[in-house]
């Protein structure tokens, strides 16, 4: 019966009240030895509570195809899609006698809309056993090591910043320029970010600049309230606020500027699009 299964983790933090509303929208399944319940690259966004049997994961895309982890009942799989719309990434097939049930992924979202502990649950899940996070923590521990060395090499934390896939720079691994992601990164950068290669990062201000408007030249941020001097030409000093989020954000802004920049440079080194440009200037002048 399905109410064994939504007795598992993260299920069992649903109230009775939703647990009932939820086993009217599961539909029931069986499979033989063998049948593909999952088939990969389909986008069906279906979950699925496996009350009975076990299931194997496999990637087709391998030769030979590699069996890559095995799912046994009480459990529950198929929840990707629906949370990141993303294609079926392997295909999950009966090696028993199978007995599931499956639900819509809107219902499966809904829950986590509606009830904050199976939310959490949830989320916890996704970061431990499935390494949701992993990347990203790679780049905050890269970035922590960076500041306690008391430098960041940008062309590094690159490295560890494409495979993030931000969702406000979803064309990171194109050629093509994200005006929108650029767009977005400039704003909370200060205006002279065309013209700065340097940084100087700190939260407490050196006895030496403790009157920084005296010395500097403030460089405004449209979209993001900083405090930036400009040292010299080419150098920005930022005051940062407490926390980690502050750093975060404008180092995170700087990568998509670098990343959108040099597809730019790598536009204009074209002599063809150079002499494009040219007339149309040429084209625009009176």
């Amino acid at each position: 019966m399905p109410e064994q299964v939504l007795r598992i983790i993260p299920f069992h933090f649903l109230s009775a009240q939703r647990r009932a509303l939820l086993m009217d929208c599961l539909e029931p399944h069986e499979f033989a030895i063998g049948e593909q319940i999952i088939v990969q690259g389909n986008t069906d966004d279906r979950v699925y509570l496996l009350a009975m049997g076990s299931v194997d994961i496999v990637d087709y895309r391998r030769t030979p195809p590699k069996q890559v982890g095995v799912i046994e009942a009480p459990a529950y799989f198929g929840e990707r899609m629906s949370l990141f719309e993303q294609a079926r990434q392997y295909t999950i097939e009966a090696t028993s006698a199978v007995q599931a049930w499956s639900m819509p992924g809107s219902a499966f979202t809904e829950l986590i809309a509606q009830s904050a502990p199976f939310a959490a649950s949830l989320a916890q899940i996704l970061r431990m056993k499935q390494g949701i996070f992993v990347e990203y923590e790679c780049f905050l521990a890269d970035l922590h090591h960076s500041v306690a060395k008391g430098h960041i090499i940008l062309q590094k934390l690159l490295k560890l910043y494409h495979p993030l896939e931000p969702a406000l720079h979803t064309k990171s691994r194109s050629t093509e320029i994200d005006f929108d992601g650029l767009g977005y990164a400039v704003r909370r950068l200060p205006q002279n970010i065309t013209r700065t290669f340097s940084w100087f990062f700190t939260y407490d201000l050196p006895f030496r600049y403790s009157r920084p408007h005296r010395t500097f030249l403030q460089v405004p941020t449209a979209a993001r309230r900083r405090t930036v001097y400009e040292m010299l030409p080419g150098k920005n000093l930022v005051l940062l606020r407490d926390g980690e989020s502050d750093l975060v954000d404008l180092v995170c802004c700087l990568c998509v500027y670098a990343v959108e920049a040099h597809k730019i440079r790598s536009r204009l080194s074209d002599p063809d699009v150079l002499h494009a440009l040219c007339r149309s200037e040429g084209a625009n002048d009176p």
